[in-house]
């Protein structure tokens, strides 16, 4: 993708009340401290903030006149991510969570692959955390060539979101985001595989990842069980999995989201172990 500088990259960023203030002005320092800064830093207010979040974006936009604040209302992270497509007319979207913190060099080597690859998805590792950023507690390193990434995607998200790099144009024409309860990023990939975009994963942890118990107990409510099903369902419809691989997903998939949350962890580790190893089998 030659020709491409910071002025094509857009960062989308929606943000809730019920994100800390304070996480918020740590991602959007680590944004500022990019040794490439992105043309547009978008945050989306999914709905009405605090007084504190205002005094963050406030101080923030003083400095960095690159950040834009949109308001659609409350409109859910699906609605907030569309509403940010729909925005902004840069040619390349950076996914960033509220509550995370880049890389310093995260968009100069994303940018940098873009502009001597061919991918329209661009990942990379991510490194959790729990309260500091720079105690990392695990590793999420993910398949790093295309023909990998997308023999994975038949069962297990190859791509961590918070960390893509995405043609906008590729994103809007496969339809955006659309809802399949916190699913809706390997929705996406799979709709964008499916219509030829390529993929391509950059080794380096290029986003320090918050996690806690909370974000392992939604992955076991209700709702979720039943997108598994959907999920399935789509990745059927578009080609990508068989009757049984899609079951055999299932049955997996489902499994550790019946786990109390302290075991989910280490078994989600063990669940993504054993599909990546199917997939190997055939």
């Amino acid at each position: 993708m030659t020709g491409m500088s910071a002025a094509d990259i857009c960062i989308l960023m929606p943000v809730h009340r019920n994100t800390s203030a304070a996480h918020l002005r740590g991602a959007l320092d680590s944004l500022r401290h990019q040794t490439l800064r992105a043309g547009e830093i978008l945050v989306v207010r999914d709905g009405p903030l605090t007084p504190a979040h205002d005094v963050v974006l406030d101080e923030e936009r003083a400095l960095a006149p690159e950040l834009v604040v949109l308001e659609p209302g409350s409109v859910g992270l699906v609605g907030a991510l569309n509403a940010g497509l729909a925005h902004t007319t840069a040619a390349w979207v950076a996914r960033m969570d509220a509550d995370d913190v880049a890389d310093p060099r995260r968009i100069e080597l994303q940018a940098l692959a873009a502009r001597e690859g061919t991918a329209g998805v661009i990942g990379s590792a991510m490194l959790e955390f729990e309260e500091d950023p720079g105690t990392a507690t695990a590793r999420r390193d993910m398949p790093l060539d295309h023909d990998e990434i997308v023999r994975k995607l038949r069962s297990v998200n190859p791509v961590n979101h918070p960390t893509v790099l995405m043609c906008r144009q590729d994103v809007v024409s496969a339809g955006g985001y659309l809802p399949l309860a916190g699913m809706e990023d390997y929705y996406l990939w799979a709709r964008l595989a499916a219509a030829g975009t390529r993929f391509h994963n950059l080794p380096q942890p290029l986003v320090h990842y918050r996690v806690d118990e909370a974000s392992y107990r939604r992955r076991a409510d209700r709702e979720a069980i039943r997108a598994e099903w959907h999920l399935q369902r789509h990745l059927r419809r578009l080609g990508l999995v068989g009757p049984a691989r899609s079951a055999t997903n299932l049955v997996l998939r489902v499994s550790f989201r019946l786990l109390p949350p302290r075991l989910m962890r280490p078994a989600y580790d063990v669940v993504r172990s054993v599909l990546a190893g199917s997939n190997r089998a055939g």
